[in-house]
């Protein structure tokens, strides 16, 4: 009888052990998956045909992943000529704990099959509901084009209180806006269910912030001080046709909107020019080049009225021809709209730190994001010459979207050979 015993609780013991290993390799390759997996591809635009707009909002108690993607993007196929476009999509989410990141608490996958009638004028909108902790959490999201495997991965570290949900719901010119990016000279219509008929305050901020400094400069950005105080505040009317708070903005900034000073629950919205992300006007086009041209230079552009044609000079003196400088401004251009795209925060997203580095120095080969931080690093990442950059997240009231360059002047040689290729 112990002989018996003591034989199965040697098993029971190998047993345990293997599966105690087991899990925490597991747990160990989920959290190098989550934080060692290269996601450069999500800011080289050309790389990836397939790439789905990915959000997290709330319905009631809620949470639910919501996913838009261009028809023409996803691969069909047809059970004969006159049938529909049929496809599949699969979700596949892994939940992380907020504050100690190597404990996965919940995955799943999700497979959706259904069909378009025209793929040209279609899009594709679908959402899934979250099993979510009753805390924050950090999420990554892998949405894969089932036919063609085409996979696009999107992080996120939600915090719960944050999410606006149902509780404000925004649109522009009449059309539902998911993001906090608004447009000067459209009609912003809120709806708050809570409100009712009572009123929504604004308050305004000035943005008008400075670009960021170089990599390798002593004193970082000295931005959030701006953001202390409103510049103007005013009430929103109250439109009965359509059960919306309604606001015409005129000025760039920053609008706080919030039922009143002691709700915890705001919107921050950021209004930029009409055809933000895009370059739209020549004060635009010069501000842009400041991070590749000398003080005097820009000095000088600044102060002439013909401002456009004092750019294109630059740029064809610099680059020797007319046809080199035209090659080269649509490649700067083209960089800094993507910047605005990519890495907008309470001001446009060329003036910010990643923004700056990805417009001069292109887009990172390898790109790591941990939930305070990214680490962008340029060539081979075991090459002694290959250059990291690293970015803290910073708090601020406004944006969950605001990551500040740790500087180093040992970035200063490097940068300036960077500057200079742009210049010939």
């Amino acid at each position: 009888m112990t002989s018996f015993y003591k034989k199965y609780k040697v098993i029971f013991i190998v047993v345990f052990i293997t599966t105690q290993c087991f899990l925490f390799f597991t747990a160990c390759k989920s959290y190098y998956d989550l934080y060692r997996t290269n996601i450069s591809y999500l800011y080289k635009q050309e790389d990836s045909y397939f790439k789905p707009n990915i959000s997290i909002n709330k319905e009631n108690d809620d949470l639910f992943i919501y996913y838009t993607i261009t028809a023409s993007q996803v691969s069909y196929f047809k059970t004969d000529e006159n049938s529909k476009y049929n496809y599949s999509l699969q979700i596949n989410y892994l939940v992380y704990d907020y504050e100690f990141d190597k404990k996965m608490l919940d995955s799943a996958t999700v497979y959706i099959n259904d069909s378009i009638e025209n793929i040209s004028l279609s899009k594709i909108e679908n959402k899934v509901k979250i099993n979510t902790p009753e805390k924050d959490f950090k999420i990554k999201i892998v949405l894969t084009d089932i036919i063609s495997k085409n996979s696009y991965v999107k992080y996120f570290n939600v915090i719960k209180s944050k999410i606006r949900g149902d509780y404000y719901l925004l649109y522009e010119n009449d059309n539902i806006n998911n993001d906090n990016i608004i447009h000067v000279n459209t009609l912003i219509g809120i709806e708050n269910k809570y409100a009712k008929k009572k009123k929504l305050i604004a308050e305004y901020f000035n943005n008008n912030f400075e670009i960021a400094p170089p990599p390798h400069a002593s004193n970082s950005r000295k931005l959030l001080t701006n953001l202390l105080k409103y510049d103007s505040t005013f009430a929103l009317n109250f439109n009965e046709a359509n059960n919306r708070f309604e606001f015409n903005p005129t000025k760039t900034g920053i609008y706080k909107i919030y039922l009143n000073e002691e709700e915890n629950l705001y919107l921050s919205l950021f209004c930029f020019a009409e055809n933000y992300p895009a370059i739209s006007n020549v004060n635009e086009m010069l501000n842009s080049i400041r991070y590749i041209t000398s003080k005097k230079e820009f000095e000088q552009i600044q102060q002439t009225e013909e401002i456009k044609n004092k750019i294109d000079t630059f740029w064809i003196e610099n680059t020797g021809n007319k046809e080199r400088a035209r090659e080269m401004i649509k490649k700067y251009y083209t960089g800094v709209q993507n910047a605005n795209r990519l890495f907008t925060s309470y001001y446009e997203g060329w003036k910010t730190d990643r923004g700056m580095i990805y417009i001069v120095l292109g887009a990172p080969h390898i790109v790591y994001k941990s939930i305070n931080s990214e680490t962008w690093i340029y060539g081979n990442e075991k090459s002694l010459n290959s250059m990291n950059f690293t970015f803290n997240k910073v708090e601020n009231p406004f944006s969950d979207n605001d990551f500040e360059l740790f500087r180093l002047p040992i970035y200063a040689n490097y940068w300036f050979v960077n500057i200079d290729t742009w210049r010939r």
